[in-house]
């Protein structure tokens, strides 16, 4: 499926209603700006679940991997049962491993 028609906020809006009907729980969104590691969550006040959405066509997977790389301490700081990535880029087995480690804990 291809996502570069969409604006960072339609995508996310996508994912926000994907995620929603896949974890069975309604999540918030947010307005843009800076938002602590949370784009979407199950709770702004207590979150367990947090997921982290990544609109990034343009610089493929080396530029998505450094982007989640900043993202580490602010999900160790939040400690979330459940830490999700949604994308919208092709991802190889390696990269997406690379990513399952960086998270493996949530």
């Amino acid at each position: 499926m291809r996502y570069e028609n969409l604006s960072d906020v339609e995508f996310e809006y996508l994912c926000r209603d994907v995620m929603s009907r896949k974890l069975g729980r309604n999540l918030e969104s947010f307005t843009q700006g800076r938002d602590g590691g949370i784009d979407l969550t199950d709770s702004a006040n207590n979150s367990k679940i947090v997921v982290q959405v990544k609109h990034y066509v343009k610089t493929g997977a080396k530029g998505l991997i450094n982007a989640l790389r900043k993202e580490i301490s602010k999900v160790k700081e939040l400690n979330p049962e459940q830490y999700y990535i949604c994308c919208s880029i092709g991802l190889t087995p390696n990269n997406k491993n690379e990513i399952y480690k960086m998270f493996s804990s949530y």
